[in-house]
């Protein structure tokens, strides 16, 4: 499987397992998307604190067999969008429109 890279918003994770999540995020290229980020729970490096709703990443992934969930093997934080976070009516409205 070919490793591919794309930028997304993140729209929502969640728990999956003991150690992974899944990623729903916006990307240009492949439009909304859901992933499995392996180990995030766990990891001290790959995932630690960037996989949290409305922060702009740079990902790597791969593609599933079957073409269902993507396999996130990195993520790099491009904006995290504090003043979003801060202002509650924003986050509010950001939470709605997801």
């Amino acid at each position: 499987m070919i490793s591919r890279r794309t930028s997304g918003i993140v729209l929502s994770v969640s728990d999956h397992g003991e150690s992974d999540k899944l990623v729903t995020f916006l990307s240009p290229d492949i439009g909304r998307a859901t992933g499995i980020a392996k180990g995030a729970k766990r990891s001290k490096q790959r995932f630690v604190n960037k996989l949290e709703p409305f922060s702009l990443l740079r990902l790597m992934y791969r593609t599933g067999r079957n073409g269902g969930l993507l396999f996130l093997s990195e993520a790099e934080l491009a904006n995290a969008f504090f003043l979003l976070r801060q202002r509650y009516d924003c986050f509010v409205v950001a939470m709605f429109a997801c």
